[in-house]
């Protein structure tokens, strides 16, 4: 988000640095909620006559942009006429979906996307007859009567996912938003995926929906497995601590016993040795003298 010009270029200046290219778009950001947002639908054929434009507002949508969840038909005279401007200004030929944000700042209508072609709530925008934009595509490219048709005011339609991610869209646990919410879904006149006399495509969706249930909740189990006991953590961690302990207390006995096994080789050692000096006084001449002498002086001792 760039707020100044002296932003803008300090960040021109750091991608240059970097050797970033500078090929950039700016856009200017408009605040406002989703109540602000507007969408206007529309088929443009080659003759103003036979062209369609529908206008409507968001009341929810699944992300803070993004396709609509909950909408509703609204007249909007300006924003029908801007499109009508801008298309026929481009030479625009086919159908359209546009999306503006009134800016409460100057009270102007700014326009947030152009899709040249069919929206994707385009079954939203159902005038009266039964015509939407690509049944009056179809019927102006085969060279068929198009109906006389207009606007039908206050007509809703759902994207289920709506229910499924409510807590995006507005359903809360208190009862007052839940209340709202209930009172906004009421007089919904179509839905995104399910139709009576095409069951197909809802049923794709909940196929889609179950195997993405499924997978939230493997990923749940799997969590939990990951994640023991606390009392479990804290016995294994008690017993691997005193395990710790022991296996300590082990190395020290060890340690203990192999310096006595050392002395007890040394004392061993130090013992031949005074046996074999010992010996080997034993067998000088000099001791044997001395042995004699000793005899002697006892005989003459005892005479």
């Amino acid at each position: 988000m760039i707020n100044s010009r002296q932003e803008l270029m300090e960040e021109l200046d750091h991608r240059e640095a970097a050797g970033d290219p500078l090929n950039v778009v700016l856009q200017e950001y408009i605040p406002g909620d989703v109540d602000t947002v507007w969408m206007c639908n529309g088929y443009f054929a080659p003759t103003p006559d036979r062209s369609v434009i529908f206008t409507g507002r968001k009341l929810r949508q699944l992300w803070a942009t993004g396709i609509a969840s909950l909408a509703v038909c609204q007249p909007n005279e300006t924003v029908a006429t801007h499109t009508r401007r801008l298309m026929e200004g481009v030479g625009y030929r086919g159908c359209v979906g546009i999306g503006y944000r009134y800016d409460r700042r100057d009270g102007l209508y700014k326009v947030l996307d152009v899709n040249p072609r069919v929206s994707g709530v385009f079954r939203l925008f159902v005038g009266t007859n039964d015509v939407d934009v690509v049944r009056a595509c179809y019927l102006d490219l085969t060279g068929q009567q198009l109906p006389v048709t207009a606007l039908q005011p206050g007509r809703k339609w759902l994207l289920e996912d709506h229910v499924f991610f409510a807590d995006r869209t507005g359903l809360r646990s208190d009862s007052g938003r839940i209340a709202d919410w209930i009172k906004s879904v009421r007089g919904v006149r179509e839905l995104h995926w399910f139709a009576a006399d095409d069951p197909v495509p809802m049923l794709m969706w909940l196929r889609v929906l179950f195997r993405w249930l499924a997978r939230l909740a493997l990923d749940a189990v799997k969590r939990m497995r990951r994640r023991p006991d606390k009392d479990v953590v804290r016995a294994n961690q008690a017993f691997t601590e005193s395990e710790a302990g022991l296996r300590q207390q082990l190395d020290q006995v060890r340690r203990s016993e192999a310096e006595l096994r050392r002395l007890l080789d040394q004392t061993r050692s130090a013992l031949d040795e005074s046996e074999a000096s010992l010996e080997a006084i034993h067998q000088t001449r000099a001791w044997r003298m001395i042995t004699r002498w000793w005899s002697i002086k006892r005989r003459l001792t005892r005479h």
